[in-house]
């Protein structure tokens, strides 16, 4: 899911993963300054989180090398 934080204007995605018996559940926080925090937390892991800003994604080639 996504929602709107009217507090800080970040937008809040959520959503949940099953595989294998364990679970994650994973929230990323989207700031309008395009900073950002995504964090995973696991049924039988540490949680882990990452920050940085966004940018726009640019997919690789198709494995093809330019001669």
């Amino acid at each position: 899911s996504i929602i709107s934080d009217s507090k800080s204007e970040a937008q809040i995605m959520g959503f949940s993963i099953t595989e294998d018996g364990e679970s994650f559940r994973v929230t990323a926080l989207l700031y309008p300054s395009l900073s950002s925090t995504i964090t995973i937390v696991s049924s039988h892991r540490n949680t882990i989180w990452y920050s940085g800003y966004l940018s726009e994604y640019v997919p690789e080639a198709s494995g093809e090398v330019e001669k």
